[in-house]
């Protein structure tokens, strides 16, 4: 039995979808090393929904599912509702996720006449089915549109839409774990995962950065992006992002460790470096040609005035000088640096310190706020044993 196709819907659709040009293009690097290898189709495909730039790009799934409703079958569905979002430097992939139990999971479906959509989604674009994992997958299409402002999430939010860096590598959105089942059954399917440009490139896939400030800075960062780094940031003046645990940090604990006031009105709880709330942006980050900094012995020491003299001051920063480039020399040759997680060994303490991940770009236009929430820091405190405030204890309001 011959499946349908959508290859006649696509092409008249490329016909008349068109939209504004963007940002500078980056060359499309795969940066995501954690992602299985494709096997893609060499067909001559002309089949494109999507414009940019005035160029067609295409998601992969179009050429795994069948579009007929006949061949919906009774009994149970999972259900991937997807969106590709245009507002960023490069086309995107987003699922909507439901929360359940503090849980994120695809959502999943009886459906009880053969041949028939499901009643929640009567209003949904139908995309088409699979069967993966002798599981039946109906695909669900909804429009994305560039947000007027950017999305609040809340504990109480019932449903997410997160990218495929954050299901297939970070499993988790704001510290809301996503379901080992997501990235299983997305990988038996991996053209679920990618896009294509009209020289059949895959396009590369965001990665997701986050940043932490006191609650009020939140709506600056959240409308404008993360501003540029000062002329003195270990990796020069660049904008620099983290992941989530070192945001949550950012969001709930002053930088030097003291209380602070503002205008003379205090923003830490009484005598504690503790922030009175947190807040926290998200943004998807395109990496293009990124540069891996592993604090290796043959890495090059920084041996700018600023970071020589921070060595001078504490002999932890000593540790650090091959994770600084206070000139940013790097930018010459990258767009972008990836310090991962490490251990290093701070000869004040006597013991190995985690150095958290963070994520610097090169360009503004890299950058791309999806969405904040705010963290109660009530619960946090003092680890007697560690020395360091535990910020594990905030809470997302």
């Amino acid at each position: 039995m011959l499946k349908g196709t959508i290859q006649t819907r696509n092409n008249i659709l490329r016909k008349f979808k068109n939209l504004s040009p963007t940002a500078k293009d980056y060359s499309d690097i795969r940066i995501d090393k954690d992602f299985i290898e494709m096997n893609v189709s060499e067909d001559d495909v002309e089949s494109t929904v999507y414009t940019l730039d005035n160029k067609y790009y295409k998601y992969l799934a179009e050429d795994i599912v069948d579009i007929k409703k006949d061949s919906i079958q009774s009994g149970n569905a999972v259900i991937i509702n997807f969106r590709i979002c245009l507002f960023a430097l490069k086309p995107f992939i987003q699922y909507e996720v439901l929360n359940r139990e503090n849980m994120l999971v695809f959502d999943s479906v009886n459906i009880e006449t053969a041949g028939t959509i499901p009643k929640d989604y009567e209003n949904h674009i139908y995309y088409g089915k699979l069967d993966i994992d002798n599981k039946q997958v109906l695909m669900f299409q909804s429009k994305c549109k560039k947000p007027e402002n950017i999305a609040e999430i809340s504990k109480n939010n019932t449903s997410f839409w997160v990218t495929v860096h954050e299901v297939m590598n970070n499993k988790h959105t704001f510290g809301i774990p996503i379901s080992n089942s997501i990235s299983k059954l997305l990988s038996l399917k991996e053209e679920l995962l990618f896009l294509q440009n009209e020289d059949e490139i895959l396009i590369e896939t965001p990665m997701v950065g986050y940043r932490g400030e006191y609650y009020k800075k939140i709506a600056f960062i959240a409308g404008l992006g993360m501003p540029r780094g000062g002329p003195y940031s270990s990796l020069g003046p660049y904008y620099y992002f983290a992941d989530f645990q070192r945001s949550l940090r950012y969001a709930c604990v002053t930088l030097n460790g003291k209380p602070k006031k503002v205008f003379d009105e205090l923003i830490t709880r009484d005598d504690t470096p503790v922030f009175t709330k947190g807040g926290m942006v998200k943004f998807i980050l395109y990496l293009g040609r990124t540069k891996v900094m592993l604090n290796k012995e043959n890495d090059e020491k920084d041996n700018t005035a600023e970071s020589l003299l921070l060595a001078s001051k504490r002999p932890f920063y000593n540790e650090l000088l091959r994770l600084r480039d206070s000139s940013g020399k790097w930018a010459v040759e990258y767009d972008s640096v990836i310090q991962p997680l490490m251990e290093i060994y701070d000869p004040e303490l006597k013991r190995s310190r985690p150095l958290d991940p963070q994520f610097i770009i090169k360009n503004y236009e890299q950058q791309t706020p999806l969405q904040y929430a705010y963290f109660s820091t009530d619960n946090i405190d003092l680890d007697k044993d560690t020395g360091f405030y535990n910020i594990k204890k905030a809470v997302l309001i």
